[in-house]
């Protein structure tokens, strides 16, 4: 912020450091504390800078040597107002119940402030900050909050632990998960490695937290759909029946590596044409059958996440 000059005298007068109770103020504490804690470098934000001067002055007084001072840019709301404890949406505690990683609000932070020689502090953790750390490179502007970036900032850190620490992460969900208790579940065919590897790949650039893998729209990941009635699918071009075996026999017949996405969505357009079926219809009767939705990802999306067994588990299900 530059250099800062102020004359306690002529602010303050003489200023209390001895309460009545004999309690110390908190300047006064504060500056036997830093020292007997032998503090080097004070970083505090903006509104401390008249209060610094008479820190200094009560060091001197003492004869002791100041540690070095330096004050930073507040951080406030987006429309540039002041925050206030008011704000319950912006407790650390909130963000940590809600499943927030800590390393995400980490980079949060330090987002908005600056200080750092890299272009971007996306992604990084708390040691490789500190190894970047310059304190010239620090912001001298006021950080506004952008709520939005700790969702970027998290799902960064996810896709991290995946490559990282992925068994420890699929650990964490098949946990959840099974702690969910879901009914007519089918968690103990699922909930392997693999699947759960593929599963997190797919979906954390769709969800901002873990928890979010509980929520209804994703919860054909880990339920086998029941309760669906072929009879509703009248306008197929086909008899439901037929046409849900004649499924099952085309995709047994396909190869683990023909479930990516863009390839089994080909090999499924191709399906429909040959078998003169209405394309509409037929995938709104899949996507009933394969996650008992009326809307959602694409059905190529769905088979390519959940796999040749579980897809044709699903169909032969349907038929029961």
């Amino acid at each position: 912020m530059g250099p800062i000059v102020n004359n306690v005298a002529e602010t303050e007068g003489d200023p209390i450091l001895m309460k009545s109770d004999n309690f110390p103020t908190y300047h006064f504490a504060n500056v036997v504390d830093d020292h007997l804690m032998k503090v080097s470098h004070v970083l505090r934000g903006q509104e401390w800078q008249t209060s610094t001067t008479k820190h200094i002055l009560l060091y001197k007084a003492f004869g002791w040597t100041p540690p070095r001072f330096g004050h930073l840019p507040l951080i406030v709301n987006k429309d540039g107002s002041k925050l206030s404890k008011r704000q319950e949406d912006i407790g650390v505690e909130r963000y940590m119940d809600r499943g927030y990683l800590p390393d995400a609000l980490i980079n949060f932070v330090t987002y908005l402030g600056g200080g750092f020689n890299v272009k971007s502090t996306a992604g990084l953790k708390l040691n490789e900050l500190v190894n970047e750390f310059d304190i010239s490179r620090l912001r001298v502007n006021s950080g506004k909050l952008e709520m939005e970036k700790v969702d970027d900032f998290n799902r960064l850190h996810l896709k991290r632990q995946l490559q990282e620490n992925e068994d420890s992460l699929i650990d964490t969900v098949s946990l959840m998960v099974e702690a969910k208790e879901y009914s007519w579940s089918i968690k103990d065919i699922i909930l392997h490695n693999q699947y759960m590897k593929k599963v997190l790949t797919w979906s954390l650039d769709r969800i901002s937290v873990l928890e979010d893998l509980l929520e209804p729209e994703f919860q054909y990941l880990w339920v086998m759909p029941h309760n669906i009635h072929l009879e509703q699918f009248t306008n197929l071009g086909h008899d439901s029946r037929t046409v849900i075996n004649s499924t099952i026999q085309y995709l047994t017949k396909l190869e683990q590596s023909d479930f990516q996405q863009e390839k089994i969505a080909d090999l499924m357009n191709k399906f429909v044409k040959n078998n003169g079926l209405k394309y509409g219809p037929y995938m709104t009767m899949l996507r009933k059958i394969l996650g008992g939705l009326n809307v959602g990802p694409s059905i190529a999306e769905m088979i390519s996440v959940l796999g040749k067994g579980n897809t044709i588990n699903r169909l032969k299900y349907s038929l029961m």
